[in-house]
């Protein structure tokens, strides 16, 4: 029985839990800002000062003077995606599944909800049918596709990672031949099937464009579902099962948690959020784009290691992502190519990763 003592120690335990997150993922990112600068800088012959001024300008636009309000929303924009597709990697990560096909997951769930609504559209089907159905069949399509590495790893002991880069490339592939079956491919990717798209549910399912980015109401509704999905991973007794499979999975077995069945669980959990980023990204653009979704999974990946694969980490990663990516344009106007930001962060990340593999202080958490 759950008593009110007990509760207001769990309270204060989680509120521990949450700031000790804040301020180490905070740590990380200031670290990783000043080593990005200083091997950018190595490699290039701009002035130190002007590097520090296109860092420091984003932050001053949103927050500073300036306080850019369509800025600030364009920024959240931008990370909302980065943290749907951050908890892809870290729900199955955490139970031992290394899950780098979100990027296929993506494509194949944009394409499903591309083709569930025009067929709806064929069929004459009511709003609600055009709003539910292709957002089912995508999260459906998502989970199918996102199950291939793990069963090609439990039943063919191949490496989930070489099996999903290689479904990553069939996933983009299949998509381009799919809809040139129709003759849509050329028109699907560069956009002018936007108003045809729309224009049946846009009274009921859009709110606003900022900065050619549909804003609708799925925004709040994915960000709900995918803290809930963190949640159960930190804070549930499954979530823990999960963990503990991730640390030692033969330990697990041992005491009957049934390690496939639990990263079975993950895997699926982290392929929807995979479909709802994809989701997401389809609305936004209103149409089935390539260049907004392939690549938005290695992206995750970074926001959740640098946020710790925890759910405030993974929020303030993704914020300082965003904006990471207004500096990658402000490197663009000093004559850099956006090129030798991608090598210091790959750099800075090999370097992490080094670090926390002998690092042993976060085993302790699960």
């Amino acid at each position: 029985m759950i008593t009110l003592a007990s509760l207001l120690n769990r309270t204060n335990d989680f509120s521990k839990q949450v700031v000790r997150d804040i301020i180490v993922t905070i740590t990380v990112l200031l670290f990783f800002s000043i080593t990005i600068i200083f091997i950018i800088k190595i490699f290039s012959q701009v002035e130190f000062a002007q590097l520090i001024s296109e860092f420091v300008r984003p932050i001053t636009i949103a927050f500073g003077g300036e306080k850019d309000t369509s800025y600030l929303l364009s920024i959240f924009l931008n990370t909302v995606p980065l943290i749907l597709s951050a908890f892809a990697f870290s729900i199955p990560f955490k139970a031992g599944f290394f899950n780098i096909g979100s990027d296929g997951i993506m494509i194949i769930s944009s394409l499903c909800y591309l083709l569930t609504f025009k067929f709806c559209g064929l069929i004459g089907g009511n709003s609600v049918v055009l709003i539910l159905l292709p957002i089912l069949m995508s999260i459906f399509a998502g989970a199918l596709w996102g199950i291939i590495p793990y069963f090609f790893k439990r039943f063919a002991s191949t490496n989930e990672v070489i099996t999903g880069l290689f479904f990553n490339n069939i996933a983009l592939i299949s998509a381009g031949y799919i809809l040139s079956l129709s003759g849509t491919f050329d028109k699907a990717v560069s956009g002018t099937q936007s108003i045809s798209f729309y224009d049946k549910i846009a009274p009921l399912f859009l709110v606003s464009e900022v900065n050619g980015r549909l804003v609708s109401i799925f925004i709040p509704l994915s960000l709900f579902f995918v803290f809930l999905a963190g949640t159960w991973l930190w804070f549930s007794k499954g979530g823990l099962h999960a963990r503990a499979v991730g640390v030692n999975s033969k330990a697990a077995d041992v005491l009957g948690l049934s390690p496939n069945c639990v990263v079975l669980k993950v895997v699926l959990l982290g392929s929807f959020c995979a479909s709802l980023c994809a989701i997401n990204e389809t609305l936004a653009y209103s149409r089935f784009s390539v260049d907004a979704i392939n690549g938005m999974g290695f992206d995750g990946i970074m926001v959740a290691i640098l946020g710790g694969h925890r759910i405030s980490g993974i929020v303030i990663a993704s914020v300082f992502w965003s904006m990471w990516r207004v500096y990658g344009a402000g490197l663009q106007n000093l004559q850099l190519p956006y090129e030798t930001l991608l090598c210091a962060q790959a750099l800075f990340l090999i370097g992490y990763l080094v670090w926390q593999r002998f690092n042993k202080a976060e085993t302790q958490f699960l």
